[in-house]
């Protein structure tokens, strides 16, 4: 199942809509924290914590661009430079369901 459409409601949030109805704004703070790539799934099993480098980066959760790959996935690329990370559309998904912002989040 992939996202029929993903927008930025505000420049710190993602929304995405599925085919199947499901809708969701995620923090990109979240999704950083979830890249999938070896660098940041390195740096999460040595400080035991799920949150990436502590220290703040510029653009570290700002998106530049993103990037579809083949029908499976998508490659974000953040404005610090990072752009390993590519979240399959499995993957996408559960980050959206499990991180959803209420509306008291949003506003």
């Amino acid at each position: 199942m992939t996202p029929k459409k993903i927008s930025r409601p505000q420049p710190n949030m993602l929304k995405a809509e599925w085919n199947d109805g499901f809708e969701s704004i995620i923090s990109l703070k979240v999704l950083r924290e979830n890249c999938p790539c070896a660098e940041c799934n390195e740096a999460k099993r040595e400080s035991g914590s799920s949150n990436l480098l502590q220290t703040f980066a510029a653009g570290k959760y700002k998106i530049s661009k993103l990037n579809q790959v083949g029908n499976y996935a998508l490659n974000v690329e953040w404005e610090d430079g990072h752009s390993t990370g590519i979240y399959s559309w499995d993957l996408f998904r559960d980050i959206f369901e499990k991180n959803k912002l209420n509306d008291k989040d949003i506003k």
